[in-house]
C-alpha cells in the first residue's frame, strides 16, 4: 500500500459549508473532494476539464443554454462540456406525430445488432410496432406526440454486456407502465445505447408521457445513473436534437 500522509487544515465555517456542498454535488466525502480538489490543482487541467469539474452532474444543459444572459463563448464551453461527459443522456428533438413515427424509431432500433425491451412479444402475426400501436389505440387519452426516442452515449468504450444490462435497468424504470424497447448501436464511435418509449400506457387510465412528465422521468434516471456509477459526470439535454 502507498504510504499516505494526514494533512489537518482549518477553514472558516462558510468555506467549509461549500466545500460539503460541492462535495454532495460529487457523492464524495468533504476529504475525498478536497484531496482530489488538490491533486487537480497541482497536475493541472485543461481550460475545458477545469470547467467540466466545476459543473454540477444534475445539470439540466437546456436549462443553462437558455439563459439570456450566457455569453456565446460561455455557450460554447458548456456544449463543449456535454460531449466530454462521462455519460449523456439526450432526448432526439421532434414531435413524432405521424403514423410512420412507431416504424421510424421502433424500426431503427430493432435493427441493431442486440435489442430488447418490455411490453411485447415476437409475434409474427403481430409485430413489435402494432402491439405499440395498440395501446394508442386503447387509452382513454389523446395526444399529439405517439413515441419518445432518447439515447445514451458514454465518453469511453464500455463492454457491450454491461451496456445491455444497463439498458435492461434503465427499461425496468419505465416498464410496469409503458412499453419500452431498446438497441445497443455499436455502427460508430464508442457503442452507445437507443430507446424508444411508448407516450402511450398498457392501461387505458393512465396518463400519457407529455414533454414534462418525460423531463421528469429523465431527471430521475440522471440521478440514478449519478448514483450506480459515482463519480462519473451525468449530463442530460433535453430534446436538443432534432430526430
Amino acid at each position: 500500500m502507498a504510504n499516505i500522509e494526514r494533512l489537518f487544515i482549518q477553514v472558516s465555517p462558510e468555506l467549509k459549508k461549500e466545500l460539503q456542498s460541492s462535495a454532495d454535488r460529487e457523492n464524495l466525502s468533504i476529504s475525498e473532494y478536497v484531496r482530489k480538489s488538490i491533486e487537480k490543482s497541482i497536475y493541472g487541467l485543461s481550460h475545458e476539464q477545469q470547467i467540466q469539474f466545476a459543473l454540477p452532474q444534475n445539470t439540466l444543459i437546456n436549462e443553462l443554454l437558455a439563459d439570456p444572459k450566457l455569453k456565446p463563448e460561455s455557450k460554447k464551453i458548456i456544449t463543449g462540456c456535454v460531449i466530454m461527459s462521462d455519460i449523456r443522456i439526450e432526448v432526439h428533438k421532434g414531435s413524432y406525430d405521424t403514423e410512420t413515427s412507431y416504424n421510424k424509431v421502433i424500426g431503427y432500433i430493432t435493427n441493431k445488432t442486440y435489442f430488447g425491451g418490455y411490453g411485447f412479444t415476437y409475434n409474427p402475426a403481430l409485430s413489435i410496432i402494432e402491439q405499440f400501436k395498440l395501446s394508442e389505440t386503447y387509452s382513454s387519452h389523446t395526444h399529439g406526440q405517439k413515441i419518445w426516442h432518447f439515447y445514451i452515449t458514454f465518453s469511453t468504450r464500455w463492454n457491450h454486456i454491461d451496456l445491455l444490462n444497463l439498458a435492461n435497468q434503465i427499461a425496468l424504470i419505465f416498464s410496469p407502465r409503458y412499453q419500452i424497447v431498446y438497441g445497443l448501436d455499436l455502427d460508430k464511435g464508442n457503442p452507445h445505447l437507443h430507446f424508444g418509449l411508448n407516450t402511450f400506457s398498457y392501461y387505458p387510465d393512465i396518463p400519457v408521457i407529455t414533454p414534462k412528465l418525460m423531463e421528469d422521468f429523465l431527471i430521475y434516471l440522471q440521478n440514478e445513473l449519478k448514483k450506480w456509477y459515482p463519480p462519473k459526470t451525468v449530463t442530460l439535454q433535453f430534446q436538443g436534437k432534432k430526430g
